[in-house]
């Protein structure tokens, strides 16, 4: 039979047809289930104590709370920094742009720990994560929650994070969304999963993705709340003005025993990032 010869062309068109395409591995694109790393409490490293410690700013049900702007976004600052070693390498593994996630830390909790939603519709997480969001991304929630929504189990948080006296630790066990690194892990697959839904014209893929997150209606508020957090975060005058008003606060600082200053405060908040599995997180 001819190369060229209609029956050969036939065959060939047949065999392309029927092989498999080479498509992508959907999770190339969207990553849907969490680390299998087992990533529990152990205290690689001691707890720091803190003696004569003063914050920026007040912390409320809604986050800090301040008649001063800058105290807000300071303190939300000074918070947010504690994880600034899990941010990153979410970032970094996800392909995010640098200070995202903490920007978006900022925006939902300003980096308190254990702060629910203030609206009690069942979110929490420092990236606030509501219950159907945590179920698609592979999270274990709590009495396995997986709706947008419920005042009902918004209570229940706050009751289970009082009954365990604020312990993040055992906290963890009940809720992925407690743990620093399962939470924010889920925010940047849940951001490098939406840079990859079908574009919106205008947008950047980064803009697209806070778009499908913060929904049409809150993109643009959203958006700029975030911009304007990631700004202030790539600043080194405002980081360094975070760290002379915290300086300035502290001067009596003891941190284990010994003088503390801003870096050691952060540095040691940090280090307790391994502490829940930070040293595997790859």
């Amino acid at each position: 039979m001819k190369i060229n010869s209609p029956a050969c062309i036939l065959i060939l068109l047949l065999h392309v047809s029927m092989s498999p395409m080479p498509y992508p591995s959907p999770t190339n694109s969207c990553y849907k289930t969490k680390p299998t790393n087992n990533f529990s409490y152990e205290e690689v490293h001691s707890e720091p104590t803190f003696k004569n410690l003063k914050m920026l700013g007040a912390v409320g049900d809604c986050g800090i709370e301040s008649p001063s702007h800058s105290t807000i976004l300071y303190g939300g600052i000074l918070r947010s920094m504690r994880f600034k070693n899990i941010t990153e390498m979410v970032e970094d593994k996800y392909d995010l742009p640098r200070n995202l996630l903490l920007a978006m830390i900022i925006q939902e909790t300003h980096g308190a720990d254990l702060l629910p939603n203030c609206l009690d519709d069942g979110g929490i997480g420092l990236c606030h994560m509501q219950g159907s969001t945590a179920y698609e991304f592979g999270l274990k929630t709590y009495k396995n929650f997986n709706k947008l929504r419920s005042t009902t189990h918004g209570r229940e948080l706050r009751k289970l994070i009082q009954t365990h006296k604020y312990d993040r630790k055992k906290l963890i066990v009940h809720d992925d969304r407690f743990h620093p690194i399962y939470n924010i892990d889920a925010a940047g697959r849940m951001l490098h999963c939406y840079m990859h839904k079908p574009r919106i014209k205008g947008l950047t893929k980064v803009q697209m993705a806070i778009r499908y997150y913060a929904g049409k209606y809150n993109y643009r508020k959203y958006w700029r709340n975030v911009s304007y957090y990631q700004d202030k975060l790539n600043d080194p005058e405002v980081l360094a003005e975070v760290e002379r008003r915290f300086n300035s606060l502290n001067k009596s600082l003891l941190i284990n025993g010994r003088k503390g200053d801003y870096k050691g405060y952060i540095a040691a908040h940090q280090q307790q990032n391994y502490n829940y599995g930070l040293a595997s997180y790859k």
